[in-house]
């Protein structure tokens, strides 16, 4: 679900660099980009965090199939990446560059095709395979995103203030998720309701720490 909200705000995002683009406020654009992916990552990154931890109960929940818990558990990083992506290609849509986005896509995609027909071909991986290329494509993506826009600027851009609290908040609550779902679990049989009582729960926690 974080990719629905993201894509709002990436949106959103566009018109807001180019004003500032527009007067040539590095330092308030520079304000911005930080602005815009500590929003993103306040959003997605507890979000991945959840589905990692509760991967299994999840799966469970929704398609009473908890197998395939350690699949989602691999695809919930691309969750977080696919929105500091398309948040961090809307900076640079907004800046004026709007191949640079382009670029970055096609080396992410270029990077998981290649990935994925060599890990899907080992018998360990098979399926989980193309989830780990995913992840890596889109990693390769967000990567390629943020060195443009610090190239573009012609400056550090001063990346920790938007990803360092989000993800330290995202662990602790992660760590509070797993302690609560494991120790219920004992006492209560495990069920969609201690799923969903155990997500509110780290929302919670999340909004607390953070």
């Amino acid at each position: 679900f974080p990719t629905s909200i993201i894509s709002g705000l990436a949106s959103a995002a566009v018109p807001s660099v180019s004003e500032s683009m527009a007067k040539g406020d590095k330092e308030g654009l520079k304000e911005r980009a930080i602005y815009i992916l500590k929003l993103t990552s306040i959003i997605a990154f507890p979000a991945t965090v959840g589905m990692f931890v509760l991967a299994s109960p999840i799966t469970k929940l929704l398609f009473s199939r908890p197998d395939v818990g350690p699949l989602l558990a691999v695809f919930s990083a691309a969750s977080a990446l696919l929105c500091l992506q398309q948040t961090s290609s809307s900076v640079l849509s907004g800046m004026g560059h709007v191949g640079d986005p382009l670029i970055s896509a096609l080396v992410g995609v270029a990077v998981k095709i290649g990935l994925e027909f060599y890990l899907t071909s080992l018998p360990g991986l098979n399926v989980k395979g193309a989830a780990i290329s995913t992840v890596i494509g889109s990693l390769v993506s967000v990567v390629i995103n943020l060195v443009q826009v610090e190239r573009r600027l012609g400056g550090k851009v001063g990346y920790r203030k938007a990803f360092i609290a989000p993800a330290a908040a995202s662990v602790a609550m992660g760590a509070i998720v797993y302690g609560i779902y494991t120790l219920a679990s004992k006492f209560v049989p495990e069920s969609g309701l201690l799923t969903l009582a155990s997500v509110g729960a780290g929302g919670l926690a999340y909004v607390l720490i953070l």
